[in-house]
């Protein structure tokens, strides 16, 4: 990805299937997963998963640069609807500190942005407590090519509601 175009990062559950909902989004122009906000340079999903390297799984978003603030936008909507943003340990079966739930703002619009949808949804929900951060967006290590769209190497069909743990069971 060029580091001049806009992009958004997201953290929440496996970036599986985050990417799958992520890569439908209006404006998003490209997508790819990776780790983010940990201490160990050069993590793999090995280290990631032993729940030491203080990283998230995420998804970086390349945003439409002919209207990024409406890509950032479509992108955080998306983002929200495709995870419990209640959830402070994890999404579905996927638990842990590796698949708490972040927004990675690279502006001060998607920062607000973000905000705003989050507040919304904390409204819809009779103002609960939702459990994702906002944050600024730090350093993304790409995650290993096996991760890179999982789900279309592995026939997930992005337009079929699908537990995003079922990547897991794929052969």
């Amino acid at each position: 990805m060029d580091n001049n175009l806009e992009k958004a990062y997201f953290a929440g559950g496996c970036f599986w299937c985050l990417q799958r909902s992520l890569d439908g989004a209006d404006g998003v122009t490209e997508t790819y997963v990776g780790y983010s906000g940990g201490a160990v340079r050069d993590p793999t999903y090995g280290k990631v998963q032993t729940r030491k390297s203080g990283h998230v799984e995420c998804v970086v978003c390349r945003l439409d640069p002919s209207d990024p603030e409406r890509a950032a936008v479509n992108a955080i909507e998306a983002y929200i609807d495709s995870i419990d943003p209640t959830d402070d340990f994890g999404q579905d079966v996927n638990r842990g500190p590796q698949y708490r739930c972040a927004i990675f703002f690279t502006t001060a619009f998607q920062r607000q942005a973000a905000r705003e949808a989050l507040d919304r949804e904390s409204s819809r929900r009779g103002n609960r407590k939702l459990a994702v951060r906002v944050r600024k967006a730090c350093e993304v290590f790409e995650a290993e090519e096996v991760h890179q769209h999982y789900y279309k190497k592995n026939g997930l069909d992005p337009t079929v509601e699908t537990p995003y743990w079922m990547g897991a069971f794929s052969e």
